[in-house]
């Protein structure tokens, strides 16, 4: 009986701890970039990308969706606010870049 009531309570801890929110499992490896917020808006961020990683789209103008996928991300920035957009890796082609599907959007600087 000792036992089986081990295994049970190793079982339920196991199943606790993999039982975390989705959206915290997205954000960890996925493609992420860095820009200064220009304008904020109701629905989106206008930002100017700053993010040497990918030359192609550094200083383009990019809108990033607020509508991210994390309950708990910040959602509130001010022009000038540098931020890291973490996002499903898909992004349109051209200026300005528009990126959609946000899991979060952290501040990292004034």
């Amino acid at each position: 009986m000792k036992r089986i009531m081990i295994v049970f309570l190793l079982s339920l801890c196991l199943f606790s701890l993999s039982s975390c929110r989705e959206e915290q499992w997205d954000m960890v490896g996925s493609p992420n970039i860095s820009g200064v917020v220009e304008q904020c808006y109701a629905d989106e961020l206008a930002l100017r990308i700053t993010d040497e990683r990918y030359p192609e789209i550094n200083g383009c103008q990019a809108y990033v969706s607020l509508d991210v996928r994390m309950e708990d991300s910040l959602v509130r920035f001010a022009p000038g606010d540098e931020v890291r957009v973490y996002y499903n890796g898909v992004m349109s082609d051209g200026e300005p870049v528009y990126i959609h599907e946000v899991f979060t959007i952290k501040k990292v600087g004034k």
